[in-house]
């Protein structure tokens, strides 16, 4: 009876727990940023929005198969329904300037344009970054304000690799003006190094601009604004761990221990550093894109120093935000994204849904910067997986800490730490299969092979390890944690903390780190002071 209520009682523990940890990761979608509450005179408000494949009817020979009229459903009634539940959203946020991407060509934007005009928003302007070399989709933009120097600039990947053309261009508020600079990078089917394409060509063209030209910097760079934490996890580094936002847009600083560079940092630092206005927001409420159950972010608007003085047009502190309309652009806690089914070997189109992608707006006001004195930025200056800053004790970041699977929720945790003041948290319910729940990539930071770490929690946990290039090992707690060729799930009740030594037996500094949950039973683990 004792040991019925012991199990009982740890149920019902790991179920507040599993609450708690979905409260905490859903409840900042389900409330937008309210525009009203930085209404004030000569603001006006900038937005980017992925469209997930805007296409118009006209066979041009580039589309996917699904968006071939006569291939799919791909007709006249399913594409004006995606016109008109993407102009829905764009009416809701009723941004001033709308800049976009994944829209096809100048054809499906003004069919775009006419659908936001029937709701009673008129974007007189557009522009688009089609260039004579043509590509699937296009970067692109509707404007309340006229548009001069509209250009597309070329990104050249090398060989036959191409991308969408960045588009520029001047947005002309009565005496002053504002450069828009629209985005959207390789997709991470690519590695790194060709979003270090973008990012170069990018970078040339912002040192050419005359000093203390004010520009956004905005649309989809497909990496996260902690991109240098965790692009060698998802096995995308094949640049020495330099990455193309955080090194050539100079969103962090240089260093042994490099930190994101901050507001109040910009006025110092040199031409081509930006702050990334997603650092405006706690850690949890980070997300316009989800993953295998990892919030990303994907989609950024990057301000330079210009934007953080007293002349011309500046950024209105605390403005930015993830548009959710109240929700509806979410469904499972994910972007609520266009729907298709696949019958037979056919994919095809319900008419339902908007985009994978969530909306970002920011405002901004024709006058001097002026801090928001309500709140302080958010992020510690220093993040680093370097053990010398962080020792493991997850203080300042997940630490490359990547979700394996969707379910699955990384969280980092002040409840009973083993030291300092945060653990990791490795949470999810129930799975119908062994499976992988979360892994990082380490890197050596002393001479000896054990990696060391503390865990503590419940479920059906394994732990695996494999040097790079190298062959898994398993550690599982019926026998010890002792390496084993295969994996075996024993439930565990972990209340305290237990410290654990994995033979690694890598010789190159780095080595992938998982844990590993069995099918049938839900799982809680928390995991502290990884050194190696």
């Amino acid at each position: 009876m004792v040991s019925a209520m012991k199990h009982i009682n740890c149920l019902v523990m790991f179920s507040l727990l599993m609450i708690t940890a979905c409260r905490e990761k859903e409840s900042f979608r389900e409330t937008p940023v309210s525009r009203a509450t930085f209404e004030q005179k000569d603001t006006f408000t900038v937005a980017f929005y992925n469209t997930e494949n805007l296409f118009d009817l006209n066979f041009d020979g580039l589309e996917y198969p699904e968006y071939r009229p006569g291939t799919s459903n791909w007709d006249q009634e399913i594409q004006r329904k995606k016109v008109e539940n993407i102009a829905s959203v764009i009416s809701a946020m009723g941004a001033d300037v709308v800049a976009l991407c994944e829209v096809e060509n100048t054809n499906a934007l003004r069919q775009l344009k006419g659908a936001l005009e029937r709701r009673g928003q008129k974007y007189p302007h557009l522009a688009t970054g089609e260039g004579p070399e043509k590509s699937i989709t296009c970067t692109a933009l509707l404007s309340k304000y006229p548009l001069r120097d509209i250009k597309g600039i070329p990104v050249h990947l090398g060989g036959t690799s191409k991308t969408r053309n960045i588009l520029e261009t001047d947005i002309v508020i009565r005496k002053d003006r504002l450069k828009l600079f629209v985005n959207h990078w390789p997709s991470k089917k690519q590695p790194e190094s060709f979003r270090i394409k973008a990012a170069q060509t990018l970078r040339s063209r912002l040192l050419e601009l005359p000093g203390k030209t004010e520009y956004v910097v905005l649309g989809d760079f497909n990496c996260d604004y902690n991109e240098y934490l965790t692009f060698k996890t998802f096995g995308h580094d094949d640049t020495n761990g330099k990455t193309s936002i955080n090194h050539v847009l100079m969103t962090v600083s240089g260093g042994k221990n490099p930190g994101f560079i901050l507001e109040s940092e910009l006025a110092e630092m040199k031409p081509g550093t930006h702050y990334d206005l997603w650092l405006e927001l706690p850690e949890s409420q980070r997300m316009s894109y989800v993953f295998k159950g990892n919030l990303q972010t994907p989609d950024h608007i990057l301000l330079p120093a210009a934007l953080y003085d007293s002349t011309g047009i500046s950024y209105l502190d605390n403005s930015f935000g993830a548009f959710t309309w109240e929700g509806r652009l979410l469904k499972g806690g994910k972007p609520f994204r266009w729907q298709n089914r696949w019958k037979k070997k056919l994919k095809l189109h319900t008419g339902e849904g908007y985009s994978d992608h969530l909306p970002l707006f920011a405002r901004f006001v024709k006058g001097p910067f002026s801090f928001d004195s309500s709140r302080s930025e958010v992020i510690p200056q220093n993040i680093s997986q370097s053990a010398e800053c962080d020792e493991g004790g997850f203080e300042q970041s997940t630490e490359g800490w990547i979700c394996s699977n969707s379910g699955v929720y990384i969280l980092r945790d002040t409840a009973g730490v083993a030291g300092g003041k945060y653990s990791l948290r490795i949470s999810g319910d129930a799975r119908e299969k062994n499976s992988s729940a979360s892994k990082a990539v380490l890197v050596k930071s002393g001479d000896k092979d054990l990696l060391n770490l503390k865990v503590r929690g419940s479920g059906k946990i394994s732990f695996r390890t494999r040097p790079a290039g190298g062959a898994w090992t398993y550690y599982n707690f019926p026998n010890g944690l002792k390496p084993s060729k295969s994996a075996s799930y024993s439930e565990i009740n972990l209340k305290n903390w237990k410290e654990l030594s994995l033979e690694t037996g890598s010789q190159n500094g780095e080595i992938e780190l998982e844990v590993r949950v069995g099918k049938g039973a839900p799982f809680c683990l928390w995991v502290d002071d990884v050194r190696w």
